[in-house]
Parts: C-alpha cells; structure tokens; sequence
C-alpha cells in the first residue's frame, strides 16, 4: 500500500519507466502508468564469455548442481537446500553448490547444519568468475520466488547447462514454456 501511494505521487513527475520484462510492464499498467510511458528493455549476457564451454560429461560418478543467487529469502535457497536433502537421498552421486552471498548466509548456515548436508551442498560465498564456476556445474536451478528476468538463467543457458527453474518472471519465456529447460511450480520443493 505504501509502495503504491508513494508511485502516485511520483507518477506525474516520472517521463519513462524501464522495466526488464513484458509482466513488469503490466504491472505497472494496473498500477496506473500509462503504457505508453512504460519501456521493456529486456536483460542480455555478453555469450562470449560462454564460448568456449563444451557440455557437461555425463558419465561422472558426482553429478554437480549449481546456483547463482543471492542469499536472501526471495532466491529460495533454503528451498533449494531441503529439495537438496530429499533428491540426495535419492541420487546419491549429487553434489549442490551455491555461488553468492548476502543478508541470509547465517540462517542458510544453520539450515544446512540442521538438514545434516554436509559436503553434499556448500555455499561457496561470492564468486568473481561467475563462467568458471558453471564451467564445473552439470545442472543449473533457479529456485527463486519471485524472478524479472534472471540474468542468472541467461547465464546458465550461454553456459550450455541444463536447467531446472521455478516458473516466476520470465523464466517460462526465457525457457520457452519448458521446451529449453525443466520449470517446476514455485514454492514447491518436491517438484
């Protein structure tokens, strides 16, 4: 309520409003901003940092999941790690990493410890070469809550990686209603 509020009355003053996806666009509509003065400037990877990547092997004996996300609660990491623990018990040979950091590590510290996962999931903290570490992973997710359009998911899809992402933002798009990559309901860690 208060968000809304504080766009009306900044709305008259506001010439263009940028958003990356046709749904943020929408949004803003029935929110009341003229579309006319709404622009989607979807987001974009430079690819040629991908180039060179050949696709996983996958005949190993650990398969690798990874992630790229922030560690706050929208990013659904602690999802992610109880969907860990059930499919761990499944597929053994799975090993889950996460590349970020954020507000939510202490907590997402603690879930791990109480999930009892072990090495079979580690949050590796901020990575600087975001390509290198999906040059290791077999499988990319998104689980995220809420998504505009994910730079990270363009980012595994240069990267060549196989794809399980929620169906929020733009993924269904990004993923072509699921023909690119898996997308599973949000909020359900069991899919």
């Amino acid at each position: 309520a208060k968000h809304r509020a504080l766009g009306r009355f900044v709305r008259p003053f506001v010439d263009r409003v940028l958003t990356n996806t046709a749904t943020g666009r929408d949004a803003h509509a029935r929110e009341g901003t003229p579309v006319n003065r709404v622009t989607v400037l979807e987001n974009g990877v430079d690819t040629a940092r991908f180039k060179r990547f050949v696709l996983p092997d996958v005949s190993k004996k650990v398969v690798r999941v990874g992630c790229v996300a922030n560690l706050r609660p929208v990013k659904n990491v602690d999802g992610l790690m109880r969907a860990a623990q059930v499919a761990c018990e499944r597929f053994p040979q799975l090993r889950f990493e996460v590349a970020g950091d954020g507000e939510q590590r202490a907590e997402l510290e603690r879930l791990h410890a109480e999930l009892n996962l072990g090495d079979r999931f580690v949050l590796r903290g901020s990575v600087p070469d975001v390509p290198n570490f999906l040059r290791g992973v077999d499988v990319a997710v998104l689980p995220s809550h809420s998504e505009g359009m994910s730079n990270a998911l363009l980012e595994y899809m240069a990267a060549g990686r196989a794809v399980v992402a929620t169906d929020v933002g733009a993924d269904a798009q990004l993923l072509d209603n699921g023909r690119c990559g898996l997308l599973v309901p949000a909020n359900d860690a069991g899919a």
